[in-house]
């Protein structure tokens, strides 16, 4: 999501319009978590779909260590940091709102 669409690519039509950083955790989670199963989405839940996956993912793979003020992403944000932010601060900025409990206090208060 991140490349440039070439001008007369019949292929346009199947890219998006602008970054969607939650498909980044659909294509990788299974890998990551060593799980062999395909997620099936709806159009009618999709939106609540890459939701879940987002929160499921970040939440198993993000580490924030509030001693050493350090946050350990997924390599995949790092490789495709671009569409989750310009910045690593806006990085975190925006996947902050993935995470739960005690992670999410931590990065909050990291970001403060």
């Amino acid at each position: 999501s991140t490349n440039q669409k070439k001008q007369n690519d019949p292929r346009n039509f199947l890219c998006l319009e602008y970054p969607e950083p939650r498909i980044n955790f659909v294509l990788n989670y299974g890998t990551m978590s060593g799980s062999h199963e395909l997620k099936v989405f709806s159009p009618k839940t999709l939106d609540e779909d890459l939701e879940n996956v987002s929160i499921q993912y970040l939440n198993s793979f993000l580490c924030v260590t509030i001693t050493k003020k350090t946050v350990h992403l997924p390599k995949i944000i790092d490789w495709y940091s671009r569409d989750f932010g310009n910045s690593p601060r806006q990085v975190l900025e925006n996947i902050v709102r993935y995470l739960r409990n005690e992670k999410k206090e931590e990065l909050i208060a990291l970001l403060q």
